[in-house]
Formats: C-alpha cells, sequence, structure tokens
C-alpha cells in the first residue's frame, strides 16, 4: 500500500528529509491511481478490436468488468484498513502531500527534518510571550541566544518561569508571539520528532525501569551498542560505581532502582543522556535532590556531558551554575539581569542576594 510504504522504505533507506518524502509520496500516489485507470482503458481498447466478434467481444468486457471490480475492491479494502482502522496513517498522508507541495513551492534547501549534530547549534529566542491560560501571561519578552560551549544558566525564583522556557524548546507547548529558533529555523516549522530527538532533558527526577544497567542506559538510544553504552558511562563518571556493582553492566535494578544512591540513579540517567548524543542538552535541577558529595561528582559527569552541545541548565543551587558563560534571571516571567558570576555578584542586584542568602 503506497500510503504506508513510501515513509517507512524512505525510512531504510535514510532518507529524512520531509520534503522529499512527501514528493515521492505524491508520486506514488498518482501511479497507483493510473494504474486503476489504465485498466479500464486498456480493457476499452481491446474490446474495440472485437467490434467484427461479438462473442469475443463479451467475453472480454465481462473479464474487464471483473477485473475492474476486483481491483476496485482490493484498493478500497486496503485504502479503509489504512486511513479509517488506522486513522494516523490519513494525517500521515496528509501533512506528506502538503510537504510534497512545499516542496515544489519553496527553495529546496529547506530543512523540513532535522538530522544530525552538525545541522543543530544555535538557539535564539526573539521576544518571546507566553502564557498556559488566555490572559495569563507567565513569560514576557524573553530573548537570549544559546551556542555550543557556551553555558547559559537560568536562576530564579519558584515560579519565575525557568522550565516554562525549557517547555517551549521541544515544544510541549506553542508561543504566543515573538520566535524560538534552531540554526534559523522556526521550530514550528520541524517535526516534532525530529526536533526532540535532538534534544537531551535531565530532570531531577531519575526513572528507571525493571532492567540491567546496560539496558537503562540504553534507553536514551535504542540501538546503541555495548560499546557506546559504556563509553557514555565513563564519560559521565557513572562507570567506576556500576563496575563495583555485583554483575557491573549486567546488573539488574528492580522498583525504580532502588539498590542504588540517588547519585547513582542520577548518573544512569546522565549517561542515557549522553548515549542519545544530542547536540542540545536542556538540564532542570539535576542535582537538586542530591547531597553536596554526590554532587560534585555529578557536575564532573555533566561538564563532560556538556562539551561541544548546546547547553541551558536550571539550577536551584547557585553553586552549580557559578561557572556558566551566562547567567540569566528570571523574575515574574521576565529577564531582569544577565551575566556572568563575577559581574552579577558585582551588580549587587537579584542574583548577589540569592547568593547571599544560600552561601553567607
Amino acid at each position: 500500500m503506497p500510503i504506508v510504504t513510501v515513509p517507512y522504505v524512505s525510512r531504510v533507506l535514510g532518507v529524512e528529509n520531509i520534503g522529499v518524502v512527501g514528493f515521492a509520496q505524491t508520486y506514488v500516489e498518482c501511479f497507483a491511481f493510473l494504474i486503476l485507470l489504465g485498466i479500464p482503458l486498456y480493457g476499452v481498447r481491446e474490446i474495440g478490436k472485437c467490434r467484427n466478434n461479438p462473442t469475443e467481444r463479451t467475453v472480454v468486457a465481462s473479464e474487464l468488468f471483473r477485473i475492474v471490480c476486483f481491483s476496485t475492491l482490493i484498493f478500497s479494502f486496503l485504502y479503509v484498513v489504512s486511513i479509517v482502522v488506522v486513522p494516523e496513517l490519513r494525517a500521515k498522508w496528509m501533512f506528506l502531500a502538503a510537504a510534497g507541495a512545499g516542496l515544489l513551492f519553496s527553495p529546496l534547501n529547506v530543512n523540513w527534518y532535522f538530522t544530525g549534530r552538525e545541522n543543530l547549534r544555535i538557539v535564539v529566542l526573539r521576544n518571546v510571550v507566553f502564557g498556559y491560560e488566555p490572559g495569563r501571561v507567565i513569560l514576557d519578552g524573553i530573548s537570549f541566544r544559546a551556542a555550543p560551549d557556551h553555558k547559559i544558566a537560568l536562576v530564579g525564583t519558584t515560579g519565575a518561569g525557568k522550565t516554562t522556557i525549557l517547555n517551549l524548546l521541544p515544544r510541549f507547548y506553542d508561543i504566543w508571539s515573538g520566535a524560538v529558533t534552531i540554526d534559523g529555523h522556526s521550530v514550528s516549522e520541524v517535526t516534532r520528532e525530529s526536533l526532540r530527538r535532538s534534544m537531551a532533558i535531565v530532570l531531577q527526577d531519575t526513572h528507571l525501569f525493571t532492567g540491567t544497567v546496560r539496558e537503562n542506559i540504553r534507553f536514551g538510544r535504542l540501538d546503541a551498542t555495548d560499546e557506546e553504552v559504556e563509553a557514555a558511562a565513563r564519560l559521565t563518571a557513572a562507570h567506576s560505581f556500576i563496575k563495583r556493582l555485583p554483575r557491573g553492566y549486567d546488573t539488574m535494578l528492580e522498583n525504580d532502582g532502588e539498590n542504588l544512591s540517588a547519585g547513582q540513579r542520577q548518573l544512569l540517567n546522565i549517561a542515557r543522556a549522553a548515549v542519545a548524543d544530542p547536540p542540545i542538552l536542556l538540564l532542570d535541577e539535576a542535582t537538586s535532590n542530591i547531597d553536596t558529595r554526590s554532587e560534585m561528582l555529578i557536575q564532573k559527569g555533566l561538564d563532560k556531558l556538556m562539551e561541544g552541545r548546546t547547553s541551558l541548565i536550571i539550577a536551584h543551587r547557585l553553586s552549580t551554575v557559578m561557572g556558566a558563560d551566562t547567567i540569566i534571571v528570571l523574575e515574574n516571567g521576565r529577564i531582569i539581569e544577565r551575566g556572568t558570576h563575577s559581574e552579577l555578584l558585582a551588580a549587587r542586584g537579584k542574583y548577589a542576594a540569592m547568593y547571599h542568602e544560600q552561601f553567607d
């Protein structure tokens, strides 16, 4: 069935530009309908050849009628199965058709599908306004730029809008106005699947499933090899404690990893993000539930993970963001300060007050 075949064949062949897939989809659909149209036309031609033989003409006409009915029945059955029984395929077909049309009437260098780390680097928010409910603004005029090897830290009191900003990047929500772009492409112009596959989010709450340590890390990228899993663990400082477990990477974890400490569970979570190898890394209070000793080990793993990536960090503990290249201070959905740690301390504003509250 062409509706189903083109997307899957394109995936097998590694063709991920959704415009190209849509372009192919359109022509495969047209080809299928031309076949159905060609059968009766060919039959009419054959009937015309038999105009001097009524008996043969009757046989050809009856055979043609049977073939047309059978072909129509089969095609209709497949169409109903793929569209009515599995309605999401119709949405996919409509999207692919629109993408194919877009490829015809737009420049060929438009990238509808984010692929590869080399394509995703610069994140820009420009005058972003957003709210969860009509009439209630949560973010008001947020603008900043994040680039590889330039750590951006978002700090502020609870409810300032820090986590909301992170939720806008993978399009968990759509902005009201302004722009969110990655390498110049609006996040609204690409598929959510490819957008989210290009990011890794490390949260303060870690969830592990029943399975081996290796399987839990591999959850970040299911086709990762054993060597890649272990390389991710080494990168994020998780390898040393894993080797001390009873069966190393083959140790079984149950009940959300209750046989591990909070710090060890978080290191596995970070290793899971590392094996995904995303160009963009989002950290939301990744060390807030960890004791100070474990925090130092986890911070070492995070620092390794952030190398060469575009990183946005949310932290309540200012000790984890003091080394950030730019610290953005939020209050009531607005940016009130930005700068390095030393610059913000010298400004004696909100950040300085938060710092002295935690360390004095």
